[in-house]
């Protein structure tokens, strides 16, 4: 009687056990089949990469690609609500094309004048729409000066060792990610939006998506980070 206890009791336990795992798995928004968004449909995992400890976003882009200008759209409702503790950070890529890499600089020298923003739409509009390239340095540097930043202190990070580190680093970023197409999207170091999931058939036709569509990758990206 005594022994039928004990398994009674070491059976009980592994119960409780058992529960509090599944139900501890079902709070994580990984294995909800009720969740809004789900892994392989909204988002994918990506393997061999580790989460990272802080909550970070980065987008890989060109100011060349048509999708990447779209895309812009499709996030500015995200960026201009995004917490102050989630680090958003933009990467340019080069595919090792001389003109993506010209592209890269401009939007490193952009950064270190902390108006990537203004500096990254400024470019989409001169390339995808004003149809500008350009050869030499000096035609770039004037650009900047369009666009009312001061021409020494562009000319000074043009040559400056920090801009070719930091297109240094998002060349390190593109191989680490392997990155193959863009837009890309990648949250907390593991996990990848799909942005094709998003996509407003309406958003075709216009230069802008909908409200509802730019909300929805605001809260599919809020929903990614807690995971």
């Amino acid at each position: 009687m005594e022994l039928i206890k004990i398994i009674f009791r070491y059976s009980l336990s592994f119960a409780f056990t058992v529960l509090a795992v599944f139900t501890l798995q079902g709070c994580n928004g990984v294995d909800n089949k009720d969740s809004p968004y789900q892994e392989g449909v909204h988002y994918r995992i990506l393997k061999g990469l580790e989460k990272t400890d802080s909550e970070q976003v980065i987008l890989f882009f060109s100011a060349a690609c048509p999708h990447c200008k779209k895309f812009d759209e499709y996030l500015k409702g995200w960026e201009q609500q995004r917490n102050s503790h989630v680090t958003y950070e933009r990467v340019p890529v080069t595919f090792n094309k001389k003109d993506w890499t010209l592209l890269s600089k401009i939007y490193a020298v952009g950064r270190q004048l902390g108006e990537q923003d203004k500096v990254i739409h400024a470019l989409f509009k001169s390339v995808q729409e004003d149809r500008v390239w350009w050869t030499q340095d000096y035609e770039v540097i004037q650009w900047f000066g369009y666009l009312g930043f001061d021409l020494a202190t562009v000319d000074e990070l043009w040559k400056s060792p920090s801009t070719t580190k930091l297109m240094e680093r998002y060349s390190m970023s593109e191989g680490r990610f392997a990155v193959r197409s863009i837009p890309r999207l990648i949250i907390n170091g593991k996990y990848e939006l799909i942005t094709k999931a998003f996509e407003d058939a309406a958003a075709s036709e216009s230069s802008k998506p909908s409200i509802e569509t730019q909300e929805q990758i605001r809260k599919a990206i809020d929903f990614i980070l807690k995971i």
